[in-house]
């Protein structure tokens, strides 16, 4: 559930007068097809500019950081488990707060490459008459790995809650990229 903060209210009350006195303004001073158009363009703008305001307005008010986030590898059930604390850092109660994490195999995007990472050499044999099967393999076999999860729900101002993911690590992955990006609203 997104809270409105007074400033979603505010801001929601001029976007719809605004609005509504362009509406008037169409109605009065348009005639025929123009009158059509005319209400059309706004009937279809005005939503959008005023959940383009709603969206920056979460940005600025709703602001959550990750304390002691952890990852740990558990080998017997092949999975990661991911814990930690979110903590409300705004002055106003946020409704959901998601945690977007992303597995990159050899850690490509972060800039650690090697030689070996990119070019493989391969028998002419191999080159020529290799199986689709290893191709087939590849494709079942993504390189990234992305999971989100809602780590917090109805987070007051200054609270902290406890969280911990896990789910099932790919036992193929090497030299593993890990990125985070937690969204709130």
């Amino acid at each position: 559930m997104t809270y409105f903060t007074i400033f979603h209210w505010i801001s929601t009350i001029v976007i719809a007068a605004l609005f509504f006195g362009l509406f008037l303004l169409t109605v009065a001073k348009l005639k025929g097809q123009f009158r059509l158009v005319g209400i059309l363009v706004i009937l279809i703008v005005a939503p959008t500019v005023e959940f383009m305001a709603v969206i920056s307005l979460d940005k600025k008010t709703k602001i959550a950081t990750l304390e002691r986030f952890e990852n740990k590898r558990v080998l017997r059930t092949e999975e990661i488990v991911f814990t930690g604390y979110v903590v409300n850092r705004g002055e106003y109660t946020i409704g959901t707060s998601t945690l977007e994490i992303k597995l990159i195999n050899h850690g490509h995007a972060t800039g650690r490459v090697s030689g070996t990472s990119f070019y493989r050499p391969n028998s002419f044999w191999e080159t020529f008459f290799g199986s689709d099967s290893a191709k087939e393999k590849n494709k079942e076999r993504p390189g990234t790995l992305l999971k989100s999860i809602v780590v917090a729900k109805d987070l007051p101002a200054g609270e902290r809650r406890k969280f911990k993911v896990r789910f099932k690590y790919p036992s193929y992955f090497r030299d593993v990229a890990i990125l985070t990006k937690l969204s709130n609203h």
